[in-house]
């Protein structure tokens, strides 16, 4: 989100170097409170960043936590707070699949801010595809736009094919379901394997794909 969540704090944005030290101590925290917890990949060489975006399934606190309105997010929000050792913590207002905080910036020469966005996939079957949906700023967008001139829909569930004679009367109901593996759709688009194993390394090779 850019580190815009907390309007009174001075989050600007950081080094590469400060963004590591930082990822590494939230996913620490994060994985004390979560069975899952991944950073989806970023896009390659970046110079600097706004916020650290973290996917995260399954809290150990609340097994039965398992859709987004039985989500226990007093609690999580309490219980990440406590693990970041931070004040500043919320629900996202209108991402509310989304909770925002700030921790202090790692090491003593830097004081300021760094803004933690933590998204949650409630199933953890699903946790897989969400991180690849996620990732490179955002495949979903990206890679949706390539399939639906092939009759495809990717969306949090999956990959659908959509069956043309119902889609005008019966948008949700024309999408037939068929995988949540991101392996199928690389296939089906003849995008480069790299795309989720994170293996660009530069820019070129990120907006290049294949």
């Amino acid at each position: 989100m850019g580190g815009h969540a907390f309007k009174r704090l001075y989050c600007p944005r950081f080094s590469p170097d400060i963004y590591a030290k930082a990822k590494a101590q939230a996913t620490v925290a994060l994985q004390r409170i979560f069975s899952h917890v991944v950073v989806p990949t970023e896009m390659p060489v970046k110079e600097d960043y706004g916020d650290i975006d973290f996917l995260a399934c399954g809290p150990r606190h609340s097994p039965t936590s398992t859709n987004i309105d039985n989500f226990d997010w007093p609690g999580t929000v309490d219980a990440i707070m406590s693990a970041f050792n931070t004040e500043h913590g919320r629900r996202g207002f209108l991402n509310v699949d989304c909770m925002y905080f700030a921790i202090r910036t790692p090491g003593d020469e830097n004081d300021f801010w760094i803004q933690i966005d933590v998204k949650v996939c409630f199933k953890p079957e699903l946790f897989e595809w969400q991180a690849f949906e996620t990732s490179y700023a955002s495949n979903s967008k990206m890679i949706g736009s390539m399939v639906k001139p092939l009759g495809l829909t990717i969306d949090p569930q999956g990959v659908h094919i959509r069956v043309e004679e119902i889609e005008q009367t019966n948008g949700p109901g024309s999408m037939v379901w068929i995988s949540k593996d991101p392996r199928d759709v690389l296939k089906v688009v003849g995008l480069d394997r790299r795309i989720l194993d994170a293996g660009f390394t530069t820019k070129n090779e990120g907006e290049k794909w294949s």
